[in-house]
């Protein structure tokens, strides 16, 4: 447990209450979860360890849990679970990272890798949706938080989702399919030659014909997207 030993000694000292009391709470708090042989705050340190020695993906790893204790409700047959535990930790960690004063490109990506990790999906529309949505650069950040959240749970374990996940996206980026407003065949431009006042309403118009893009590639050509435009208002 190297990659631990820090947290453990200021636990252990008393002084991780006041760098990161959040995590306190989630010492010795049990999950009552036949998938997990741990507590909320060792199965986040497991995470923590698996991860590659990347600061923003060891990050997302360490808050990734922290509402755990504030979403915990158990069901008739007396299992716990964590209802929308993954967004309310985004939301955790980015106040957390602001207290310590970390950059705000740094507290937004580990906040959209936080709030998506449990987006498994194997449909290619789908994947290009999250995609979009963590940005290209993340995807990869992601998939490793996913992969070491699945070692933290109890054995066995089971990568057959994650591994297809991977290979699609590298089919995507391969292809050159459009993930980003940035890949539509019109632009801002585009918009104002046939009327679109720059602004809101503009990049609300994009961000439509982005979602009708991910969902038919075959309609990114300029024809079709002014067609579009013109026809619907979007």
């Amino acid at each position: 447990m190297r990659d631990n030993y820090g947290f453990r000694l200021l636990y252990d000292c008393n002084l991780l209450s006041f760098i990161i009391p959040e995590l306190c709470v989630c010492v010795g708090f049990d999950q009552r979860n036949p998938h997990h042989d741990k507590d909320v705050y060792e199965h986040i340190l497991s995470v923590v360890e698996a991860t590659p020695n990347d600061l923003t993906v060891r990050l997302a790893a360490l808050f990734h849990d922290i509402a755990k204790p504030d979403t915990f409700t158990v069901d008739e047959q007396g299992i716990g679970h964590f209802y929308g535990h993954e967004r309310e930790s985004a939301y955790i960690a980015k106040k957390i990272m602001q207290r310590l004063q970390f950059d705000n490109k740094r507290i937004e990506d580990v906040f959209l890798l936080i709030a998506n990790y449990l987006a498994f999906c194997e449909k290619r529309k789908t994947i290009k949706k999250l995609m979009n949505r963590v940005g290209q650069k993340n995807i990869d950040k992601l998939y490793h938080l996913m992969e070491a959240d699945i070692k933290g749970h109890k054995p066995p374990y089971n990568f057959d989702k994650l591994h297809i996940m991977i290979e699609r996206t590298k089919e995507l980026v391969e292809t050159q399919h459009p993930l980003s407003v940035k890949g539509l065949s019109i632009n801002g431009y585009d918009l104002s030659a046939i009327g679109i006042e720059k602004g809101k309403a503009m990049g609300s118009i994009l961000a439509v014909l982005l979602e009708k893009v991910l969902e038919d590639p075959s309609l990114n050509t300029k024809e079709k997207l002014l067609n579009i435009v013109k026809r619907n208002g979007c």
